[in-house]
């Protein structure tokens, strides 16, 4: 920026856009070793968990998690008669809700305060996928919809 003289953000901008870029494009590219497009299909479809912090915590005694301040109270399984001692899986989500997984069992969806995310249930989320992401609650969130007077829009 110096050697091109720019003295402000806009003429720094400018520089970028009409000199810099075009330079930087003839200088790297290069045609492609094969033809078609590089970008693959995902493989999950659960983008929540994905997209969200991912913290290991310890269960403890009283089948409660310790997660900044907020003791998350786990319900109990059919499948485990205690899940104290055990490592699970805090996420935080790009909503600030919060989950904890047990490998690929959900145990619950906490809002900020730490209290149970309870939504109504929908077709959506109680149906059973075998594991992959479409699980009854709480494991997956319903998806939030939004209504003004005469748009509906679904998130």
């Amino acid at each position: 920026m110096r050697l091109a003289k720019c003295t402000t953000l806009e003429q720094a901008n400018g520089f970028l856009r009409q000199h810099y870029m075009a330079q930087f494009n003839r200088q790297f590219q290069g045609k492609a070793t094969q033809p078609g497009s590089a970008f693959v299909p995902r493989q999950s479809h659960d983008l929540e968990r994905i997209f969200s912090l991912q913290f290991e915590r310890t269960v403890n005694r009283d089948n409660t998690v310790s997660f900044q301040n907020l003791a998350l109270q786990i319900e109990r399984v059919k499948w485990r008669s205690t899940l104290a001692g055990s490592s699970v899986t805090a996420h935080q989500h790009l909503d600030g809700t919060l989950s904890l997984r047990y490998g690929p069992h959900c145990l619950g969806r906490y809002d900020r305060s730490g209290m149970p995310y309870h939504q109504t249930p929908t077709t959506a989320s109680t149906g059973m996928g075998r594991g992959r992401g479409i699980a009854p609650f709480p494991c997956n969130p319903i998806p939030k919809t939004y209504s003004t007077e005469s748009v509906r829009v679904q998130l």
